[in-house]
């Protein structure tokens, strides 16, 4: 039994990392998804997609995180992902920031390969018969975290532990709680901010 692919881009807004509140969807609970500025408009994409490939977060070799990335291959055969198409139902749409999904379905059991946002569309006009591409290069929530400017952390005193001081430096770059996974056993202290 082989798994199937697939992957959805929402065309609604751009990066906010809360993920929009969807009724009867386990994946938007209550109490972490948050009511949205905007209804999602959520495309699933997978039938155009020609190839992916998602790298994990997390370098081996430097024993360190980095943004995890993926790069997709959209075929147009119709216009539809051409920004300058003004009759194509995304027309305006095709912007950096957009959020995208991979998920995987085997056995009944959906798994999610990863969530991230599409940092650039490099839309090739055909030539001849050949069909347009489209190559989405994708960043993960880390790269977002990346950018945040933080010049102070609220409350980091001395003798935080590590677990509150990760959650005053998330607070600040105001990274969702329902995006996080802290444990709370940790007994180590840091110094002041």
């Amino acid at each position: 039994m082989a798994a199937a692919f697939k992957c959805t881009i929402d065309f609604s807004n751009g990066a906010t990392f809360d993920p929009a509140l969807v009724l009867d969807d386990p994946s938007t609970p209550l109490d972490v998804a948050v009511l949205g500025t905007a209804a999602s408009e959520i495309v699933d994409v997978t039938q155009y997609v020609l190839k992916a490939s998602i790298k994990r977060a997390y370098n081996r070799t430097s024993d360190s995180f980095t943004a995890g990335t993926a790069a997709v291959r959209l075929i147009d055969r119709t216009g539809l992902f051409n920004p300058a198409n003004t009759s194509g139902a995304l027309y305006g749409k095709i912007l950096p920031m957009r959020k995208i999904r991979f998920t995987a379905s085997y056995g009944g059991t959906e798994y999610a390969l990863g969530s991230m946002y599409v940092q650039s569309w490099k839309y090739q006009s055909p030539t001849g018969f050949d069909p347009a591409y489209v190559d989405l290069n994708c960043v993960d929530g880390f790269q977002l975290l990346n950018l945040a400017s933080i010049s102070t952390v609220t409350g980091g005193t001395a003798g935080q532990t590590t677990a509150e001081r990760v959650t005053s430096i998330l607070d600040a770059a105001d990274w969702p709680t329902g995006m996080r996974s802290i444990s709370t056993t940790a007994t180590t202290t840091v110094q002041a901010d």
